[in-house]
């Protein structure tokens, strides 16, 4: 029994598989069961087992996740139209991407060259010898939290003083074990904990690079879990610090921190790998590798490990160790390219509003035109692969291109994302991204299981809109984020005016809401009713554009206020199957990349100047409080101006 799963719903059977070969099989429905299945090279097409029933599916997969159910067993049934047995059954489910493009290079007879030797650089989260049992673990808290914890327990047992003086006693041994003092680790231990109110952890380790003494190139990367840790792990990303100084050789040599508490850590933003949920790793296609270069590159990198807790350590006394990491793979025989990864998306910040409630919820972040404009050479870059990412609540991605007025296809595109598994997507022919391209990642949230906002944030019970896009040859921008302004994020909320009155943003205008906070507004606001205005305001209102490279903020655009860009073709979706896309011509020709993306059978009939229409609709969550994330930002916002 094969199944696949694509939002059940008569009109939503309409997606495809590639494959040379007929196969027959039975597949269960979530309409029924039906017992003639067959595939083609773009087409599933089954037929009902009731003889009074001549339904026909015609099932035809893109590049969409999609669920797949199986359930296999050992002997055959006795009759095609018999029930399965259901004892000694193999069964499972995985989402997979059922179209993707093969990256390894194809050998022939006339091609037969031996695999270079790979050398290997393990990047993990160092596990101290001392660390042996299965029931250890790296998660993080301070010492305010422990002696919280402790007051806790002073006020629920008898006898409290007593048992206080005892606990604090004993606590001296564990602060001895389990804290840094002066950012320096114990000796014995690098054991942390998780505090009880926190969803997730962010911790950072500094690795040197391995000792070479010329340039290589990185030609694949895999994760490497610890058997059992994969229920705490969300993603693995390595920075390049681009910096070499004594305090990152110094950091070198312990086994990492929290995250981000020094602006060192903030200068290493160049991603050189990354790993989330549900990937298995990524191959470089044969003509591209992300270069090791000891006299050219750094020679300092972070490797960056989200933990998340999905029990919130309903046992005080839970603990686990963890030394996963990243397996690279290098050789030093060089590929034609050396390959980069861009970030593009929303900037994490409380900016990034969800409303709740709402089935969907559209925000979207901008690579400005700017931006590529001024890094990416007259001859363009080639996207190779991107890997899309949200939090909790993301169902659908798009990550968009617009060219003079011109809505391009898709870069990539999920309708049926699932946020369990963000697996690298092979695009079947590189894309070229030209400068002055604008670029946008487009997400789609669901927020109906949620009461109350979503804020943007780095943690998983908040919300972020990225694409990591690979993509040769190497150019020095690296982070291309946007932030709606302050006046938009006002407007949305039918706020006309604040004040910073002490640590409390309020607001002044209009004279209903004067006095109220903002913190007030955010919690109150009828989002039931003004979700469309907001949705609006949010799309079509100015943004603050984040332009980055190794080297700190690109030069012109630190005070650039954005608008969105002006399209004059939108771009329509074609019904192109995907075996009438054809096999490269040319992998630099740009006629080739056009077929490849629909481009030359696209209509070009849409015509708009005014940015997006509110395509759509969408709790305050995270593990900081709001008046301290409003407090702080606000207050900011208002010292450099309403931007």
């Amino acid at each position: 029994m094969l199944s696949f799963v694509y939002n059940p719903g008569p009109e939503d059977y309409r997606r495809s598989i590639r494959t040379k070969d007929s196969l027959g099989m039975v597949i269960n429905h979530p309409w029924g069961r039906f017992n003639r299945f067959a595939l083609d090279r773009s087409t599933l097409r089954s037929r009902s087992v009731t003889p009074d029933t001549e339904l026909l599916l015609e099932l035809t997969f893109h590049n969409d996740t999609m669920q797949v159910v199986w359930q296999y067993h050992a002997k055959e049934p006795a009759s095609v139209a018999g029930v399965l047995p259901g004892h000694g059954a193999v069964r499972g489910s995985r989402p997979l991407y059922l179209v993707q493009r093969d990256t390894q290079p194809k050998r022939s007879s006339h091609n037969q060259e031996s695999e270079p030797v790979l050398k290997t650089w393990d990047v993990l989260n160092q596990q101290l010898e001392s660390l042996k049992s299965e029931q250890d673990v790296s998660w993080e808290i301070d010492a305010a939290s422990l002696f919280q914890w402790i007051r806790r327990e002073r006020e629920l047992l008898s006898n409290a003083f007593e048992i206080f003086d005892a606990t604090l006693k004993s606590s001296v041994y564990w602060l001895r074990q389990l804290f840094y003092f002066n950012k320096r680790p114990s000796e014995e231990f690098s054991r942390v904990i998780l505090p009880r109110d926190k969803d997730s952890l962010l911790w950072c380790r500094v690795i040197k690079m391995p000792n070479i003494n010329r340039k290589h190139h990185v030609v694949k990367y895999e994760p490497v879990i610890e058997p059992g840790k994969n229920t705490y792990l969300h993603h693995m990303t390595l920075y390049e610090c681009p910096i070499n100084n004594l305090q990152l050789e110094e950091a070198s040599k312990t086994t990492g921190s929290t995250c981000y508490k020094d602006d060192n850590a903030t200068q290493c933003n160049t991603i050189a790998a990354t790993w989330s949920l549900g990937s298995e790793g990524f191959n470089y296609p044969p003509e591209a590798g992300y270069a090791l270069d000891p006299d050219n590159g750094s020679r300092y990198y972070m490797l960056e490990t989200q933990y998340i807790n999905p029990q919130q350590l309903v046992n005080d006394n839970l603990v686990v160790s963890d030394s996963s990491g990243l397996r690279l793979y290098y050789t030093d025989q060089l590929r034609l390219h050396d390959a980069g990864i861009l970030s593009i998306g929303i900037d994490p910040n409380w900016r990034h509003i969800i409303p709740p409630g709402q089935p969907e919820v559209v925000s979207e972040g901008h690579c400005i035109a700017e931006c590529t404009g001024q890094t990416i050479p007259n001859s363009g870059i080639n996207m190779f692969a991107v890997i899309m990412h949200t939090h909790q609540l993301g169902r659908k991605i798009r990550f968009r291109q617009i060219r003079a007025g011109e809505e391009l296809p898709p870069i990539a595109s999920d309708t049926n994302y699932d946020p369990t598994y963000q697996e690298y997507r092979k695009l079947q022919r590189p894309v070229k991204v030209y400068p002055g391209d604008h670029l946008v990642a487009e997400c789609t949230y669901s927020s109906e299981s949620r009461s109350t906002i979503t804020l943007g944030g780095l943690m998983t019970r908040q919300e972020t809109c990225l694409v990591s896009a690979l993509y040769y040859p190497r150019i020095e921008l690296s982070i291309c984020y946007s932030l709606p302004s302050l006046p938009t994020v006002l407007q949305s909320l039918g706020v006309q005016k604040v004040i910073q009155d002490s640590t409390l943003v309020k607001i002044q205008e209009p004279k209903s809401l004067s006095g109220m906070t903002l913190e007030d507004r955010l919690i109150s606001y009828d989002w039931e009713t003004s979700f469309q205005s907001f949705q609006e305001a949010t799309r079509v209102g100015t943004f603050m554009p984040l332009c980055w490279t190794s080297k700190g903020v690109l030069q012109g655009t630190e005070s650039l206020v954005a608008h969105y860009p002006r399209i004059l073709y939108s771009y329509e979706e074609s019904n192109l199957a995907c075996s009438d896309m054809g096999y490269p011509m040319d992998a630099e020709s740009d006629e080739a990349n056009a077929v490849e993306r629909g481009q030359l059978v696209r209509s070009k009939v849409s015509r708009s100047s005014e940015g997006p229409t509110a395509a759509s609709s969408p709790s305050i969550s995270g593990p900081y409080s709001l008046p301290l994330i409003l407090g702080t930002t606000l207050l900011v916002g208002l010292a450099v101006g309403l931007r």
